[in-house]
């Protein structure tokens, strides 16, 4: 696929670098560029806000981009949430009226927001009428589109990891007498902080051969450092990326995230795949259409950390059942969330929605 070269397509991402969809949008760029599609940052670089004068401006530069170059189809990449949905309905509007086909890829979904447009649907059915293809992290999400009144093609798609991983899954990992487990987000109290504390705290009263280690910011930092200040077992590495990143995932054993947040396919969960660690998660997003126990780690509905320490301690008594996930993890990774297969893909969708 990629060696058909595409129309011209324009696809809307982050004005910030940091979060998924930028990581995602960063990752497959190098396999994207070749193929007639430019990227057109939205907003100010404020993530998860809406103001007037982001508004604007987002305005004024599709239709600027729009007007300098010809392009056949225009791909936004909403949240499921009102402020995303504002903004990407008129964008969309501008778009459809210059005759671009219009792809949506929904990243984050919040139910809650889910809940209000299962009551009023209208709240939506602007921004879907205009859409000629829409995609998905999740086949939940692909269901309630089709509630909604979506009858058009839907795939349900992935996010990727950075290629600069491969140059450190390559290397050899550092010798430790401990087991390192590792918590790699941003620190909020949804993607599961305290009850990976909880979850550890547990375990150490049987194992005091387990460290913790937790990598992020965010606004539960100031609380973690003093909840952890007098335990030595804990360490709180800070805001990680690039090579401090992918250093930490290569000296983990185990990667923990019991994620409650509204989740599409957290790419920190990918990347610890990649690095071949098993992983102990919630059935978030898209990661209940593919994650299996005792193949990929551990996935559970439960939010209880006795639930948590039950799964890492098997991990940790079980040698076999630990370096089996592992090699799944990362010949599952490469073969189904690597860039250039994630980019193959998109391509590919684009490609028919150009026929």
């Amino acid at each position: 696929m990629h060696n058909q070269i595409l129309k011209n397509t324009l696809i809307a991402v982050p004005s910030t670098s940091i979060g998924g969809v930028a990581n995602y949008y960063k990752s497959i760029y190098p396999y994207l560029k070749n193929h007639n599609i430019s990227y057109l940052p939205i907003g100010i670089n404020k993530p998860g806000t809406l103001s007037i004068i982001s508004l604007i401006k987002s305005i004024y530069d599709l239709k600027n981009k729009i007007y300098k170059k010809k392009y056949s189809v225009y791909i936004v990449n909403p949240s499921l949430d009102i402020k995303s949905i504002i903004r990407d309905t008129i964008l969309v509007m501008i778009a459809k009226n210059n005759a671009l086909r219009v792809i949506i890829f929904f990243r984050g979904w919040n139910v809650n927001y889910e809940r209000c447009i299962n009551i009023f649907p209208s709240l939506i059915r602007p921004l879907l009428k205009n859409a000629s293809c829409i995609i998905v992290l999740s086949s939940d999400f692909k269901k309630a589109l089709r509630k909604w009144g979506f009858n058009k093609h839907i795939s349900i798609e992935t996010t990727t990891f950075n290629r600069d991983i491969l140059d450190f899954i390559k290397m050899n990992k550092n010798k430790s007498d401990t087991f390192n487990l590792l918590f790699l987000s941003r620190l909020l109290k949804e993607k599961g902080i305290y009850t990976t504390i909880d979850t550890f705290r547990l375990i150490r009263r049987k194992n005091k051969n387990v460290k913790l280690m937790i990598a992020g910011d965010g606004p539960e930092k100031e609380n973690i450092l003093k909840l952890t200040s007098k335990d030595e077992s804990i360490e709180i590495l800070g805001w990680l990326e690039g090579k401090e990143k992918y250093q930490t995932l290569k000296n983990s054993d185990i990667f923990i995230f019991p994620t409650y947040h509204n989740e599409g396919m957290p790419n920190s969960i990918l990347e610890a795949m990649a690095f071949g660690l098993p992983v102990i998660t919630r059935n978030v997003g898209g990661l209940k259409d593919f994650f299996k126990n005792e193949k990929n780690g551990f996935i559970t509905k439960s939010k209880d950390p006795m639930i948590f320490a039950k799964y890492l301690e098997r991990l940790l008594v079980d040698n076999k059942l630990r370096k089996n996930i592992s090699n799944y993890n990362t010949n599952y990774a490469m073969k189904v969330f690597s860039p250039e297969i994630v980019s193959s893909r998109i391509i590919k969708i684009i490609k028919c929605q150009q026929l």
